[in-house]
């Protein structure tokens, strides 16, 4: 898979000038279809060929996006995964607070050295594996794959996101994946599963400081129409304000 990775300036520095946002998207030959590419900058990753990596996701730990995000890249790289015990997509950057969180073990059929279910938010599975769970640190931190698009201010309300902000916050590189579009099935995950994959390997050369967060977003088409990946400016979009009214009998 060719994959081409265009590097540019921070677009804007935000929090008093120690972040920055670099936006990318992947292009694709009819140019309607697009892949947000998010990414926040802030520690140099260093050259290695392992990485010890921690995922997490909103879709839920038995959820096919993060098996097939797993499958992919525990073949190169150490992988623990600590993910909510079910669906908590749009929890933004919630944390329990009032609860008690659990953690489970969970054997599935993948090469994650070790995986944990949590009761709790995606913010939480992060803070948790990062301060109470793993005995080592991690080098990067990936959400996802998640189900459906985290575009424009989908990343406001996006617990794949926030997953991944709170690795940043926390210190540790991190990249946000969602697959852009409507298949939900293990098959339909793969090509964005490879793709970050092969990013990985490139990661050496992007000299991400460290509180880095990339947004990934690759749409759901066929890979032949995927031309490569650009930097891009976050968009608009939102989710409609409508609501039907209706009464309860």
């Amino acid at each position: 898979m060719k994959i081409q990775v265009i590097l540019k300036k921070s677009l804007k520095n935000i929090y008093n000038g120690k972040t920055a946002y670099h936006l990318f998207i992947l292009m694709t030959k009819s140019k309607k279809h697009s892949i947000l590419l998010i990414i926040e900058t802030s520690q140099k990753i260093r050259k290695r060929g392992n990485m010890k990596i921690l995922v997490s996701n909103d879709d839920g730990i038995y959820a096919n996006g993060i098996k097939a995000l797993v499958d992919q890249i525990a073949e190169e790289h150490e992988v623990y995964v600590v993910a909510p015990d079910r669906e908590r997509s749009a929890a933004g950057h919630s944390l329990t607070l009032h609860t008690p969180l659990r953690a489970d073990i969970v054997e599935r059929d993948w090469k994650a050295k070790k995986a944990w279910a949590i009761s709790g938010t995606p913010g939480d599975c992060v803070k948790l594996g990062l301060n109470a769970i793993l005995d080592v640190r991690p080098d990067l931190i990936i959400s996802g794959i998640n189900h459906g698009p985290n575009l424009g201010a989908d990343v406001l309300y996006s617990g794949t996101v926030s997953a991944a902000l709170e690795g940043a916050v926390l210190g540790v590189p991190s990249i946000a994946t969602s697959l852009a579009g409507v298949g939900n099935e293990y098959k339909d995950f793969v090509y964005t599963a490879q793709f970050v994959r092969d990013f990985l390997r490139k990661m050496e050369v992007m000299n991400l400081p460290k509180k880095a967060v990339l947004n990934i977003n690759v749409p759901g088409i066929d890979s032949a129409d995927i031309l490569g990946a650009q930097i891009t400016r976050l968009g608009t979009r939102m989710f409609t304000d409508t609501y039907e009214k209706r009464v309860d009998p």
